[in-house]
């Protein structure tokens, strides 16, 4: 039974998280999700191998693990090694995040859409992350019978990366093959929604999308010899669904900030970032562990500081990667499932493929190495202010 404590959204999740999650892990929906995703990882590196030159894909495998920095993913190559290495353990980290500030109760809710914004992670496993978390939730929430509403996530990537729109429109056609999604959930997302970080206003992009239909209404009516006023296409143009909204309620900031030369290259949009957010808004940095990543954080903080957001306590350690070993199975038999394929596909000599395996990890080809996952670091803020009642 649903517990309702009181009417604000903290109050609702702290009172109700570790039964939901409870339910989550119960029914199985933690692997049968992680296991749609994984498998639509395999179909979509099948189906698009065949675009690919085969000898690059096969070179791109090591760069896409060691040197994810020195990439621009404008082809399909690299992208489709970093997909097959990395979207299946990215999609369980933003997963296990978005659970714990659940427990922590500072996860965003609102009654209608949850307008969520994804920064630089490349084929958006964080965005698929929250768009099943969110739909989980208002399943749940239906299925307990309680009688609040809770909004589902309306996804917007962002990356530079041109290997993406392709990748991310098979994944989700491959995705929705796997699961049949029932009528009701929000879309999922079919390519980038923005394509550079460099100048990045929310607002902007916002009202920009608000002046191309003022400027559609007008062009309707010159087509039609008939006069509107400007003031009045203004306002009729406001009065349509927003496809991009003015402020994000949840931003994820994925592995972007490697260094601290992106930290100040980035500081306007960022802070800009920051203000795109709603009252409880959450911005969720995520970074990796290691000595040169100290002055990264420290660049995070300060740039944080500069917003004035409230930084979210309970993330102050490093965290381990998907570490329930159900799902660490699942993501170990994808990841070798697909670097196979990656070798059939590009038929190399024996000696050939050698040299590229040995660059890679032992776990990654070898099922009977231990499966090992990199610990990774979260930076959480949230804009104070309200919080939605559930």
């Amino acid at each position: 039974m649903m517990n309702r404590p009181g009417s604000s959204a903290r109050q609702w999740q702290t009172a109700n998280a570790d039964e939901h999650l409870s339910w989550y892990r119960s029914t199985g929906l933690d692997t049968i999700q992680m296991k749609s995703v994984c498998d639509s990882v395999i179909a979509t590196f099948d189906m698009l191998a065949g675009r690919a030159n085969r000898s690059l894909l096969a070179s791109r495998l090591p760069d896409a693990l060691r040197r994810c920095d020195d990439l621009d993913f404008s082809d399909i190559e690299s992208g489709l090694a970093y997909f097959i290495l990395h979207f299946a353990d990215r999609y369980g980290r933003a997963g296990q995040v978005l659970q714990r500030l659940l427990k922590l109760g500072w996860v965003p809710l609102r009654r209608q859409r949850i307008a969520v914004l994804d920064i630089g992670s490349g084929p958006a496993p964080s965005s698929f992350a929250a768009f099943d978390f969110y739909n989980n939730l208002a399943d749940w929430s239906s299925t307990v019978g309680d009688q609040h509403e809770f909004g589902r996530a309306t996804i917007h990537p962002l990356d530079r990366g041109i290997a993406w729109d392709t990748i991310i429109h098979n994944f989700s056609e491959q995705l929705m093959v796997h699961r049949a999604p029932p009528i009701g959930w929000h879309a999922l997302p079919f390519s980038r929604s923005f394509k550079n970080f460099t100048g990045f206003s929310a607002h902007e992009r916002h009202h920009g999308h608000r002046r191309a239909i003022r400027d559609s209404i007008i062009r309707d009516y010159d087509d039609a010899d008939e006069y509107i006023d400007p003031k009045e296409a203004w306002r009729e143009a406001y009065s349509h669904p927003a496809q991009i909204p003015s402020a994000y309620d949840l931003i994820f900031v994925s592995n972007f900030l490697t260094t601290v030369g992106m930290a100040n290259t980035f500081r306007r949009e960022l802070v800009d970032l920051a203000h795109s957010l709603t009252l409880g808004g959450v911005l969720l940095f995520f970074t990796a562990t290691g000595g040169r990543y100290a002055k990264v954080h420290r660049e995070i903080e300060a740039i944080a500081a500069l917003a004035r957001l409230s930084r979210i306590e309970g993330f102050s350690e490093p965290i381990e990667s998907n570490p329930d070993q159900r799902i660490r199975a699942l993501l170990a038999e994808q990841v070798r499932t697909s670097v196979e394929h990656v070798r059939l596909y590009c038929n190399l000599s024996q000696s050939d493929w050698k040299t590229i395996s040995e660059s890679l990890s032992r776990d990654a080809t070898d099922p009977t190495a231990r499966f090992t996952l990199p610990m990774f670091r979260v930076f959480a803020y949230r804009r104070a202010g309200f919080a939605s009642t559930p």
